[in-house]
Order: C-alpha cells, then structure tokens, then sequence
C-alpha cells in the first residue's frame, strides 16, 4: 500500500452523518483508492475502526445541511466523546458559502466518534483503504454508561447498516439522548456490518454476565414444563407489545419532523405518557425475562 496515498487529513463531518459511520471523500481520491460509494474502509489512526465510504454532498444537499446544522445547534446535547475545544483545524460552518462545505482534495470527513475510535482528532493524518466486511451475527456490547432496560433488538435497528469493529465505541439515540456502548465481541470476528437479524447481547457491567433479553437461546430439549412455557409465551407477548409502542413513536415522531413541528414539541411528545408506558413495558418485560431465567437455570441444575 503506497501510504503516501492513501493517506487523508481529517475534517469534521457533515451533520446528517454524525452516529452513522460514515465517511465522505472526494470522488477523485476515491478513484485513486479503489473506492465506489458504500464500500466499507478502514481508518487507521492511533487506532483501527471502519467506516462506511460515501461522496460529498451535491450542492442542494449542502444547503439543507447548513439547515440542519443550525437547527441542530439550538438542540445540541454535549456527550463525553465531544472533543474539549474547538481545533484551529476544524472546519468553521458559519457564514460560509454552501460550496465552500464540500471534501477538499485529499481530506476526509468523519464524525467525533469515529475519530474517538481512530484515536485521532480533526487536522490529523489517518491511513484509509478499501476492506471487506461481513454481516454480523451477534454482537456483546457493554454500556459505557448507566442504562435503562432496554430491548437489545433496538440496539439492531438504530445501528442498521454501520460498519464496526471490535474495540470501536458505538451510540444509539434514546429518549432525545444518546446511550454509548463498546464492542466487546462480534460473531464473526471480523469487520461487521450491523442487520436487523444482528442478534445484540448487553453486557451487566456490575457483574460482568450476560443478559439476553430476546434471543431466547437456550436450549429447553428436556425442560418444557408448563410453567416454563406460560413465561415464555408472556414474554413474547410482551415484546410484541413493545416492538408496536416502539414502531408508533417512531411514526408519530417522522411524521412531525416531515411537518417541520418544533424540536420543543417532539420532546414534549417523546416524554409524554405515551413513553411512559413504553418504560414501564421495558421494565416488566425484564421482570418477566429474569423469572423465565431463574426458573430455567433451577431446571438445569435439577438436570
């Protein structure tokens, strides 16, 4: 590899990329790497992570991210992974002219986290090429953070189509908030792409085991008691319930962002007692799920 080439300097990235794994690079450096949109590269800094590979904006698509980066200031939620000050090197969005926002010759956009698991920060260099990938299987997760319950097939639907690696830390939107997790593990153990069959474990940092809230994986060959049954049945039941409360705020919420509502009422709505149902369906399904282990684990001791 000619690491003169393929190297990049790194610049903010756009705003509708942040969280999404996403990295843009001009069409020209592109080609001299071997790269097509949506092939997946790897960043290499301090550290490795990977990144979707994606174009600059297109000039009407410039002009609504200028919207939507002022909008996103008057909203903005710091998280510990925002870098402490502003770099000399960042690149200034105010007042400047729509064409001025797009990916200089030989630069590469990438959000803080991704930069975060580069070990890098704007104005760096990073080495950047063309990897395979693979759909992921199972993903262990541990939270970075105190974390509600919370039904890890979200984790699979908010992460649908980020690329990841082993070691890379990884957040997911929640209640106007932002939850962060690390990758522990990964099934395979290569450089994965998330699915919605991606079956994620969350990782009990007070006791270093594993809880697996959905997958119901374990074996009940010679455990199929009637009480055993009831509770699993419950607990799908309960799911069922919570993937459609799930599904209606994300409707109602796209539905108020396509009528330009104001941020204030989305978050009016987001914490109105329609979610508050939403919680109290997360916890009783954690209750329900832990008694269904309990009992399970008792069968298999009677063994």
């Amino acid at each position: 590899m000619n690491s003169e080439k393929n190297k990049l300097t790194v610049l903010e990235a756009y705003t509708r990329d942040v969280g999404r794994g996403i990295a843009r690079i001009d069409n020209e450096t592109m080609e001299k790497l071997g790269l097509s949109k949506g092939n997946i590269m790897e960043i290499k800094g301090k550290r490795r992570t990977v990144a979707r590979c994606l174009s600059p904006l297109t000039g009407s698509q410039l002009v609504v991210e200028r919207m939507q980066l002022e909008q996103a200031r008057k909203q903005m939620h710091k998280t510990h992974f925002e870098e402490k000050n502003n770099s000399k090197t960042g690149f200034d969005w105010t007042g400047r002219d729509p064409e001025s926002y797009k990916v200089p010759f030989g630069s590469i956009r990438i959000d803080g986290l991704t930069r975060n698991n580069a070990g890098i920060a704007i104005g760096d260099a990073v080495l950047v090429k063309k990897i395979q990938s693979t759909i992921a299987e199972k993903v262990l997760v541990a939270p970075l953070e105190s974390i509600p319950p919370i039904d890890e097939r979200y984790l699979a639907d908010a992460l649908e189509s980020i690329p990841m690696t082993k070691g890379d830390n990884v957040m997911i939107p929640y209640f106007g908030g932002r939850l962060t997790f690390q990758v522990v593990d990964t099934e395979p153990p290569d450089d994965i792409v998330i699915d919605q069959k991606t079956i994620f474990t969350i990782m009990n940092k007070n006791t270093n085991s594993v809880h697996i809230m959905s997958s119901f994986g374990y074996s009940i060959n010679h455990i199929d008691s009637e009480k055993l049954t009831k509770l699993k049945t419950d607990v799908e039941q309960c799911e069922k319930e919570l993937s459609a409360k799930q599904d209606e705020i994300k409707n109602v919420t796209r539905k108020m962002l396509k009528e330009n509502h104001k941020m204030e009422d989305i978050h009016k709505f987001l914490n109105s007692n329609r979610n508050e149902s939403l919680i109290s369906t997360f916890q009783k399904l954690l209750n329900m799920y832990r008694q269904y282990v309990t009992e399970l684990e008792a069968a298999t001791s009677r063994k």
